[in-house]
């Protein structure tokens, strides 16, 4: 099973821009190579028999996420085909072959079954990768894979030297700034959350300091903000006991008075550091109005993944009433993941991305705050696990609010591969757990996974 791992380390540490160019828009790259290897091999039966029972286990564990996640990619696929734009074509395919298909082989071959080191391993490696490209870039005030982009690549990836304020705002092995911080957020909840036995405490310590530092060098106010919600959730969540005259004194309580003034000293320090944000935030506020105007002229089908959503808001600009002012420049960007949906395939499409998303979320947050199936958790040695993802994918669903770019979308269904199964195997544990004893609760989680 190395070419699911070779994909994620490609994903991760190699720019998807480095690559023969076939023609206008079409690209060749190890992450795509590597996508066609996969699937050659799961329809060749190299995995074995993948996709039939990967649904039916699906189906198993949530009817109303299986239904909703087919709905939303069929939808998606319907509005692309119906759209006059060829590349939204183009893009669905892509969108269902990075997305859906690497959710399905990563959830069957890795989750369901609990392996999760390779994956993992790959994770951290990922870390110490971008720690160093981000240090060469800081070094250089360049980034270093700049030069290997094809000259038909987009503004932000030709830009070698993107700054604010006069400060350089690192990309690592992405296109935008924001995608790295996007990284970040999927990254630091699962290393500091992960089970010691999963993820030795100093690599997970100096993974984690990597991370923060990655994070600072975006120089993004938004990332900032998440990871310090994140580091502040980990604190709350475990809470610090000291000893104090010779008792154990959880200092967790006390951090909750911090919350508020951490909010607002770290919002005023990414001020400093970021620059005045207040065009920004305007922006996408304008988008959304915009976009929502828009979406009113096609609400089931949208007007195509693409160019269609972006001409449809700068119409919106032009001709309708009541829109925002953008300037030219902002007038090709959507810096918002479900505006662009619903630009891009209409409300129907918007609802069913939520629902099966939701659907999960809601599900792991019932096995978190269900006492027994806790207990089977934890006695398994998986809470952290568990929890680390949670926040991961929580963190994830909230970055795309502020951002439409869709190269980490595979890691963001990679993450809700790993927490359904996760919910799908204790959940079974709950029921069962409620009126058993300490010493069946152990056997009983013990025997979940098996």
């Amino acid at each position: 099973m190395y070419l699911p791992r070779l994909y994620l380390f490609a994903l991760l540490c190699i720019p998807f821009y480095i690559g023969p160019e076939l023609a206008a828009n079409v690209q060749l790259n190890v992450e795509r190579l590597t996508l066609a290897l996969m699937a050659a091999a799961v329809l060749t039966g190299v995995y074995g028999k993948v996709i039939r029972p990967a649904i039916s286990q699906l189906w198993r564990t949530s009817p109303v996420f299986l239904l909703s996640f087919i709905g939303f990619f069929l939808w998606r696929a319907l509005a692309a085909f119906m759209s006059p734009y060829t590349v939204s074509q183009y893009l669905v395919i892509n969108e269902v072959a990075s997305n859906a298909f690497v959710f399905i082989l990563f959830f069957w071959l890795y989750f369901q079954n609990g392996t999760i080191q390779p994956v993992l391993r790959i994770l951290t490696f990922s870390v110490f990768w971008m720690a160093a490209v981000v240090a060469i870039e800081l070094a250089t005030q360049s980034n270093p894979f700049t030069p290997f982009a094809s000259a038909s690549a987009g503004d932000a990836i030709l830009n070698a030297s993107i700054e604010r304020g006069g400060m350089l705002r690192s990309k690592g092995a992405f296109e935008h700034p924001l995608t790295l911080g996007q990284y970040v957020v999927f990254l630091l909840p699962i290393v500091l959350f992960m089970d010691r036995a999963q993820l030795p405490l100093r690599r997970a310590f100096l993974v984690a300091v990597l991370l923060i530092g990655i994070g600072i060098a975006t120089g993004s106010r938004a990332t900032l903000l998440i990871l310090t919600a994140q580091i502040l959730i980990y604190l709350l969540f475990w809470g610090l006991r000291v000893g104090i005259s010779g008792r154990q004194v959880n200092l967790g309580v006390f951090l909750w008075i911090l919350v508020p003034v951490a909010a607002v000293f770290v919002a005023a320090l990414a001020e400093r550091i970021t620059g005045n944000e207040l065009f920004s935030s305007y922006t996408r506020v304008a988008q959304i109005v915009n976009g929502l105007i828009a979406a009113g002229n096609a609400p089931w089908f949208g007007f195509g993944q693409g160019p269609g959503g972006t001409q449809a808001i700068a119409d919106a600009v032009t001709y309708a009433s009541g829109s925002l002012m953008l300037w030219e420049a902002n007038l090709n960007t959507i810096d918002n993941w479900f505006l662009s949906i619903l630009l891009g395939s209409g409300l129907p499409a918007v609802i069913l991305f939520l629902m099966f998303n939701l659907v999960v979320l809601l599900s792991g947050m019932r096995c978190i705050l269900h006492g027994p199936t806790r207990r089977a958790i934890r006695q398994r040695g998986e809470l952290g696990q568990f929890i680390g993802v949670f926040i991961a994918f929580g963190g994830s669903l909230g970055f795309m609010g502020i951002l439409s770019i869709f190269t980490l979308h595979p890691l963001h269904f990679i993450l809700l591969a790993w927490l359904l199964a996760l919910c799908a195997r204790y959940r079974r544990v709950a029921p069962e757990a409620r009126h058993q004893t300490q010493p069946q609760r152990r056997r009983l989680a013990t025997g979940a996974t098996k």
